[in-house]
């Protein structure tokens, strides 16, 4: 008798999931803490999804590894890659939003607007170190 090889793992607690096959990665895939449970059956994961579990922030998390940028680089590393039996077609299959579109707009707004503060900021601190240093010069 021939062992059938595992092909799904069970998912059984909140986590970020980044669909991988080889070198290609596809958009992160967020199972929140409301879908599993004690109290519901497991999420059943292809095996080659890479799961990140324990994480404070993992929406947050998803989304900046969603930023336009990262995914146009998942996009030409898919069109370049060096794996012959993958097609373009099962590319664009791995690239499945985690949510709508003009959710990844608004959390991606949120996440400028953050950086535009920091920014700010930091420039407030190092006018604030550059008076404070002109007191001992």
């Amino acid at each position: 008798e021939r062992a059938t090889p595992k092909r799904f793992f069970k998912v059984d607690r909140e986590c970020l999931l980044i669909p991988t096959v080889g070198d290609i990665t596809g958009a992160p895939v967020v199972i929140p803490a409301e879908s599993v449970g004690p109290h519901r059956p497991p999420v059943m994961v292809p095996i080659y999804w890479l799961p990140l579990v324990k994480l404070a922030r993992p929406r947050a998390l998803a989304v900046v590894l969603d930023h336009p940028f990262v995914r146009l680089q998942r996009q030409l590393a898919g069109a370049f890659s060096t794996v012959t039996h993958i097609t373009r077609d099962d590319i664009s299959n791995l690239l499945i939003p985690a949510v709508s579109e003009d959710v990844w707009d608004r959390w991606e707004g949120e996440l400028e607007q953050a950086h535009r503060l920091f920014i700010d900021a930091d420039a407030k601190a190092r006018e604030a170190i550059s008076i404070a240093e002109g007191w001992y010069t």
